[in-house]
């Protein structure tokens, strides 16, 4: 029975996030939304992108930074939810990544159009 729970759970969770994917964000900038949208709003179904907004800071001497809001439609218990999402990406080394380019969110609104 925990196995067919958590099928059903993992299933869920790779649908709903399916349309992250059309954002054009790297993978690892959408694994941060996904984490930050489940731990704030719970899962969603059919998450569908609304707008995203990208405002790039240039720093110095090639160095960028990007902030980016996400806005997107799901539904969770036959509600729905637009889920608005703050993040960032910093030039930087990320150490826990091991990778160049640090991604982080910084705000999650779930706000029900009720």
């Amino acid at each position: 029975m925990k196995l067919l729970i958590a099928a059903v759970f993992a299933l869920t969770s790779t649908v709903s996030f399916a349309s992250l994917r059309q954002t054009g964000y790297e993978a690892r900038h959408i694994a941060k939304i996904e984490k930050a949208i489940l731990k704030q709003c719970g899962p969603m179904l059919g998450l569908d992108l609304i707008s995203k907004f990208e405002r790039v800071v240039h720093v110095d001497q090639g160095i960028r930074d990007v902030y980016y809001v996400t806005v997107l439609r799901g539904v969770q218990n036959n509600i729905g939810y637009n889920v608005k999402v703050n993040s960032s990406y910093a030039d930087m080394y990320d150490h826990s990544e091991q990778n160049w380019g640090a991604y982080s969110v910084q705000s999650v609104d779930c706000s029900s159009e009720e």
